[in-house]
């Protein structure tokens, strides 16, 4: 369990199946994930248990944000995997989504940050990578905040535009 001044970041669980599917509907989080449609409860069952075995075989992953005891998305460290161009599918990157009710208020980067710092110090990573549609000017935004620098323009594995961002431990910025 990571925590930092108002979140608790959680190792992902089963136990927040039901928030998850819920986040997986809403039309505004998924506007810039992927073909930024909707998931079904069968997809987002699907995505849960893969963040799951990533835990098992990875040693890290998804963490549930956590405030007084209110869940508001996620966070995570993950394996970027095939179909993004020009990035190696074994590249690890950091991403967030939360719920609508939770944007605004710092706590993606905040808990961006606090999973940003267990990949470089205590998973041992040497780079992270960020990536998200150009139009989603707020994630670019928490990206710079985290230390990241622009790299580069691509497309994702549904030909959707993406920016790429890349940082090492020596960029860090110290945090929201």
């Amino acid at each position: 369990m990571l925590r930092t001044d108002r979140l608790v970041l959680e190792r992902w669980d089963e136990a927040r199946l039901e928030e998850f599917v819920v986040l997986c509907a809403d039309p505004e989080v998924m506007r810039f994930i992927g073909l930024g449609v909707t998931w079904d409860r069968a997809r987002a069952e699907e995505a849960s248990v893969r963040a799951l075995e990533r835990w098992r075989e990875f040693g890290f992953g998804r963490r549930s944000l956590i405030e007084d005891g209110r869940w508001l998305g996620f966070v995570e460290i993950n394996l970027v995997g095939p179909g993004v161009a020009g990035v190696e599918p074994d590249e690890v990157e950091i991403g967030w989504w939360l719920a609508r009710s939770a944007w605004g208020k710092g706590f993606a980067t905040e808990g961006a940050c606090a999973i940003r710092d267990e990949g470089f110090e205590r998973v041992g990573l040497e780079r992270l990578i960020g990536r998200f549609q150009p139009a989603n000017v707020a994630s670019g935004r928490i990206m710079e905040k985290l230390g990241m620098r622009y790299e580069r323009e691509s497309t994702g594995r549904h030909d959707e535009p993406l920016s790429i961002y890349g940082s090492r431990p020596f960029d860090l910025a110290p945090g929201p």
